[in-house]
């Protein structure tokens, strides 16, 4: 040590306690003078080196008794250096606990005037931890218990580096901390008036990747946050702060979803904020402006938002077909906000779309106003609720007030009621009026239907303590359930609640389940009774009363009170059978449920329930079922199809519900039968004895068996299900829904059933045994005896066969593949040929129908509420396509033709019956047609008013679940004929000539057509060649004549063009009729259609002489018309034969004539005949037998290979020849693509083997049938 007047030095000093200690290398204080000592502080500098310092907080024990026992530890070390006014602490180094550390380099001047000190500090390293930080706390506060909520945990290290600079009110604090929780960077001045302890700052706050999740320990919804914000403001000593903020937000994770392009802006206080808040990102855009303050003299909230946000992105939703909000919202308020506000608030554009739905909200406006007498209306109007509700209150004082009342009827379960001090007597009326619900129920619980609109209304009196309400709802619907004729009735008072319910009739489509029911419910300080009646009041009775009371019993703060109900002695007759309820005390207390011998009892028939649901394990809760007979209950499921029967009789007891259960039941039904089918004896019996044992299931009749266990402890299955010819026909009344019907058949399941109870793995396999059904859409008949597999995710389809009436073979391949039988999709590929694909008739669908047969493939693919059918095929023999037309449409070209649809009566029109409402689809066919279909366009199926044709091209039909139509491609017509109409009273069958065409692009009523049909006529030309003034006899005679009928344009206003042919006419006939015009022509044609004869233009100077041939004209074509119209019903009446018939009248120079034509094929569609054979009065002829015949005999079964015979009848002019010209022929046909696929083709026809293997096939589908027959 040494010393002198003016300075001191000490070396290697130390100082040591019975915990700290304190050594120093250097101590030195150096004077400006000799009295330094008397100015320290201006006069002296130190420096001093401290080497170690080690403070324990026990030695504070002496002096404060409370640390006595801590020895927590503070190490210090460093150099300080100059004035006490003006100092330097380099290397500044502080430690304390586990993890606290920190090095710094300080520097203080102007001290002792702390407003003018200046203070900079250099701080390279910081680190410290939640541990330490959690033991600085509690060293604050000894023998104190100070609670640290436990985000404190999350933070974990903490480090900083950085400086502080500035005065000592006026810091600026610049570095970057690092925790567990994230980054934070501060560039923030604090200036401090230390006469008011107002604070002032300004400067920026940055953070990056703040863990918001472990800050409110949630970090399921809040995720990361990264800003960069500037913010200024104050705070006074009171508490209260004003700041202005500009923050940008760069991320912000919410609910699994990090929000970005996030700005704030505006200003702040304790009770204003006036400012806007943008959001520009890609799945949320948010626009906000507005104001709110909060003052005692003077409240408003005035703001308008525009938003638009996809919640499924967002993660607030989860919808598989994505769920989206938009809307404006705008809000102008004063005046007592919380209690009396005054103005309105505006929702406008407000689209919801979810669940593939679109849920929109045109008008809401809520308006609140007070009137010059102090009256207050709130009003709202909207798409979904009108709202009345006015009177003197207000909205604070109204709720205690309510919940006050409320609170007097079950004091156990909130409380006593509170002595209010109101200012307002709170009186109120109101209505209501809720409408539209199925908009809203159609979204998120589409089985509940509300149409009507539910009306109530009701008044609040505060100063008589009571309320009441009436509500009227004519109809619910839940699913099959309807509740007819609702109405609620609530009467609250000071000291007891009413509430009545009626009900006209709760049914389903076909049964009411209960009629004229009445609900009262009256509750009394903790008391409350229950009566419950219900009558039809017919001969067949069904009707009941039942009776229960409860009391409520106050078991202390915190815990649920003692509930002791009293089910009183009660009867329910169903169906004039009577059933007694026993008296039943049923005591909940807790966890603690007491049943003190329940029972439901009809003559022998018995339900009875005794015993405890306890945490004591051993107490038991027992029931006994003995010769219950389940149709009773069928009146109530009639609507399902099924009908039940049989004698239930069983028993059980369950323990420790709450821990791990114990449960042994066992249950059987005697002559069980469902829709009479007979299913014998059932038993089921279930044991579960504690832990490590599992649940045990054994149940067995003669179709099913299942037996297994599950185990808790693992959430693990092992049960394996059989059936054993399980007749299908149980099914089907469920699987109409699907749109199948006529299910019959049987099958054998086998499933290993392994996995979880919320996730099962089941595998296996279902064997269809002779199983049959209808597929209603297309109405295909279909049969099968093949397999499916069953996986743990997939029912799958490996080559299934299935095959037509006509056993023509189809198979499938695909699946049906689900998640936990959830997000089923199906795609499956039947690959047919020769199949029946289509069986409908008008009654089925009015867009098309028919019947047809098919080669090709069919794909269904999509999920049960959105799939697809697509059709590739090409058609076969028997196929028969209709479209019918629906309007009527008039020729181009002459005003006077007109094609006329006739009215349909709309009992008879028919829509394609929707697969589900529900549903969304569509139904595609891409078909190539070939010669062997029928295709016709029906314009009055009454009359025959049809173009038929046999055609070849490709046709693509599209239908959806909207009921849009449309149709594309080209027909090419081989043959056909088309029943003409004539001003609804004449028809004629014009046979279409091959080459015409039908074109369709869209609209099945827009297809374009260029077709030639030609009406064979018989008519002598004598009146043609009157015009030449040619009368030779040879004219006299009845002549083959050719009327042609060009249509073109749109099938439903085509342009007709018409011509004449007389192909064995001489050639000045044919030079006569070349000089025709058209207008001529026209004429003519119609001379020909209707009179069947030529117009002669000298007719008028010979009206006698005509006479008698006119009027056997019109006999000719009036026989004519009946003989069309009977030929078509004929071939009605058949349809394996198409029949034709006409009867002509004699005339002078020819006898009356009857000619049958007829069409069929017969042995097996072998054979081909086509003819006509008539009968003519013609004493000249050696015979009057006259017709054609042809014979076509298909020598293979495809009719590549045919056989030729046939005959016709000569005309006159060819007489001389013999009157007939006879023939044979054979020719062959064959459709290939390349030369190798033809010789393929003889190859497999010379070997027969194609042959074979249909008759192999068909002799096993055959064996089959038989099989069942005999069985």
């Amino acid at each position: 040590m040494k010393y002198c007047d003016t300075a001191i030095s000490v070396s290697n000093f130390a100082i040591e306690t019975k915990y700290s200690q304190f050594k120093s290398s250097l101590l030195e204080i150096i004077g400006n003078d000799a009295d330094y000592l008397a100015d320290p502080l201006n006069k002296s500098k130190i420096e001093v080196n401290i080497d170690t310092l080690i403070f324990d907080v026990a030695d504070l024990g002496p002096f404060m008794p409370e640390y006595k026992n801590f020895h927590d530890k503070l190490y210090l070390s460093g150099v300080f250096k100059g004035k006490l006014s003006n100092f330097k602490f380099k290397k500044f180094n502080i430690a304390y606990g586990d993890d606290t550390r920190m090095l710094a380099n300080l520097s203080v001047d102007g001290l002792p005037d702390y407003e003018m000190t200046f203070i900079f500090g250099d701080v390279s390293e910081f680190t410290t931890s939640n541990n330490d930080i959690r033991k600085l706390i509690n060293l604050s506060s000894p023998g104190e218990y100070v609670y640290l909520p436990p985000t404190i945990d999350e933070i974990g290290n903490i480090s900083f580096n950085g400086n502080i600079t500035g005065l000592f009110n006026d810091l600026v604090a610049y570095g970057e901390f690092n925790t567990g929780l994230g980054s934070i960077k501060t560039d923030i001045a604090i200036i401090t008036d230390f006469e008011t302890f107002d604070i002032d700052y300004s400067g920026s706050l940055d953070a990056y990747k703040f863990d918001l999740g472990k800050i409110t320990g949630d970090p399921k919804n809040f995720g990361l946050l990264s800003m960069q914000s500037q913010i200024n403001g104050t705070v006074d000593s009171t508490g209260n702060f004003q700041a202005s903020i500009d923050c940008k937000i760069n991320e912000l994770g919410l609910m699994d979803y990090t929000y970005t392009g996030i700005s704030l802006k505006g200003d702040v206080s304790n009770v204003f904020f006036d400012g806007e808040l943008m959001v520009k990102d890609p799945n949320i855009e948010v626009e906000f402006f507005g104001k709110y303050k909060y003052g005692v003299n003077d409240q408003y909230l005035d703001f308008s938002t525009d938003i638009w946000a996809n919640l499924n992105e967002l993660n607030i939703t989860n919808d598989s077909l994505g769920s989206e909000i938009k809307m404006v919202l705008a809000c102008d308020l004063h005046g007592d906000i919380l209690n009396k506000p005054e103005g309105d608030i505006y929702l406008s554009h407000f689209k919801y779309f979810t669940k593939g739905k679109e849920f929109k909200i045109e008008q809401f406006n809520f308006n609140s106003f007070i009137d010059e007498y102090n009256q207050q209306y709130l009003t709202l109007r909207s798409d979904y609720i009108d709202l009345n509700f006015y009177g003197t209150f207000e909205y604070t004082e109204l709720a205690e007030q309510l919940y006050n009342i409320v609170a007097g009827y079950t004091p156990s379960f909130l409380g006593k009621p509170k002595k209010l001090e109101l200012e307002s007597d709170n009186i109120v009326n109101f209505d209501v009026r809720l409408k539209n619900l199925n908009n809203i129920t159609d979204i998120y619980l589409p089985q509940l239907d509300i149409e009507s609109d539910v009306f109530a209304e009701g008044m609040i009196n505060g100063a008589d303590e009571r309320f009441d309400a009436i509500f009227s709802i004519p109809v619910i619907k839940y699913d099959s359930i309807y509740l007819w004729g609702n109405e609620f009735d609530i009467k609250g008072y000071k000291d007891s609640l009413d509430i009545n319910l009626k009900m006209q009739e709760i049914s389903t489509r076909n049964f009411p389940w209960f009629e004229n029911i009445a609900l009262d419910l009256d509750i009394v300080e903790d008391s409350v009774t229950l009566a419950l009646n219900w009558d039809n009041f017919e001969e067949q009775r069904n009707s009941g009363n039942l009776l229960i009371g409860t009391r409520f019993f106050n078991k202390g703060k915190g815990q649920i009170p003692r509930i002791e109900n009293l089910i009183h002695y009660s009867e329910v007759i169903v169906e004039n059978r009577l059933w007694e309820i026993s008296r039943t005390p049923v005591i909940v207390d807790g966890s603690e449920i007491e049943i003190d011998h329940f029972s439901l009892t009809h003559d022998d028939q018995v339900l009875n329930i005794d015993g405890d649901i306890s945490t004591d394990k051993t107490k038991l809760l027992r029931f006994l079922i003995n010769n219950v007979d389940i149709s009773n209950f069928n009146s109530y499921i009639s609507n399902t199809g099924y009908q039940f029967s049989g004698i239930l009789s069983g028993n059980g007891r369950i323990a420790n519900i709450y821990e791990i259960p114990s449960l042994k039941s066992s249950l059987s039904i005697e002559d069980f039968k469902i829709n009479d089918e007979d299913f014998g004896r059932f038993d089921l019996s279930a044991i579960w004895e504690g832990e490590g044992n599992g649940f045990k299931v054994d149940g067995v009749n003669k179709y099913m068996k299942i037996r297994g266990s599950y185990s808790p402890e693992t959430d693990s299955l092992d049960a394996n299900f059989t059936m054993d010819n399980f007749k299908l026909e149980i099914l089907g009344p469920y699987m109409l829904d699907y749109e199948v019907s006529g299910l019959n058949g049987a099958v054998d399941v086998n499933l290993d059933i392994k996995g979880s109870l919320k996730k099962p793995d089941i595998s296996g396999e279902i064997q269809f045994e002779k199983a049959e059904f209808v597929y209603d859409f297309l109405k295909i008949h279909a049969f099968t005896n093949d397999k499916v597999i069953i996986t743990n995710n997939a029912i799958l389809f490996d080559n299934f066969k299935v095959y037509d009436e006509n056993l023509s073979e189809g198979r499938v391949n695909g699946g049906v593949y689900h998640d936990n039988f959830e997000d089923i999709f199906v795609d499956l590929r039947i690959d047919a040929e020769n199949m029946k694909l289509l069986n409908t008739t008008s009654k089925d669908n009015s867009l098309y129908y028919g019947t047809a047969y098919g080669t090709g493939n069919v794909r269904i693919t999509g999920t049960l509420d959105k799939f697809g059918i697509d059709v590739v095929a090409k058609t076969e023999p028997n196929t028969v396509f209709v479209l019918p037309m629906t309007e009527s449409y008039e020729s181009g070209n002459l005003s006077y033709i007109t094609f006329i649809q006739p009215a349909v009566d709309s009992s008879e029109m028919q829509t394609v019956k929707p697969l589900e409402s529900e549903m969304e689809y569509y139904f595609k066919m891409d078909v190539e047609v070939t010669p062997d279909a029928e295709a016709q366009i029906v314009f009055d199926p009454k009359v025959g008013d049809l173009i038929r044709g046999y055609c070849s091209g490709n046709l693509k039909m599209e239908y959806t679940s909207d009921e849009d139509f449309n149709m594309y491609g080209e027909l090419v017509v081989v043959d056909g004929d088309y029943l003409f109409t004539l001003e609804n009273i004449i028809n004629k069958k014009f046979h279409i000539k091959p080459g015409g065409t039908i074109v369709w692009s869209g609209d099945e009523y827009e297809a374009i057509l260029d077709l030639d049909a030609v009406y064979y006529a018989r008519a002598p030309l004598k009146d043609l060649m009157a015009a030449v003034a040619d009368s030779s006899d040879m004219y006299n005679k009845p002549m083959n004549v050719e009327c042609h009928m060009h249509m073109s344009g749109s099938l439903m206003s085509p342009d007709i063009q018409f011509s004449i042919l007389v192909p064995n006419a001489n050639d000045k006939a044919k030079a006569q009729l070349a000089n025709l015009t058209q207008d001529e022509i026209n004429k003519q044609l119609l001379y020909l259609l209707i009179l069947n004869r030529f117009y002669n233009p000298n007719q008028g100077t010979a009206v006698g002489n005509d006479m008698g041939s006119t009027t056997n004209a019109f006999g000719v074509t009036s026989s004519e018309l009946l003989s069309n119209q009977l030929s078509n019903w004929l071939s009605q009446i058949s349809k394996d034969f198409d029949i034709g018939f006409n009867y002509r009248p004699g005339t002078e120079v020819s006898g009356q004539e009857l000619e049958v034509a007829l069409s069929t094929q017969i042995l097996n569609d072998r054979v081909l005949i086509n003819g006509n054979v008539g009968i003519g009065e013609n004493n000249a002829n050696t015979s009057n037998l006259v017709g054609d015949i042809e014979v076509q005999l298909k020598v293979n079964k495809k009719g590549s290979f045919r056989l030729k015979g046939f005959t016709r009848a000569n005309d006159d002019l060819e007489a001389e020849f013999g009157p007939y010209t006879n023939g044979v022929g054979i020719f062959y046909t064959e459709d290939f693509n390349t030369l190798g696929e033809l010789f393929t083709k003889f190859w497999h026809a010379m070997t027969f083997k194609e042959a074979r293997a249909n008759r192999k096939l068909r002799k096993s589908i055959e064996e089959n049938q038989d099989n069942d027959n005999e069985s």
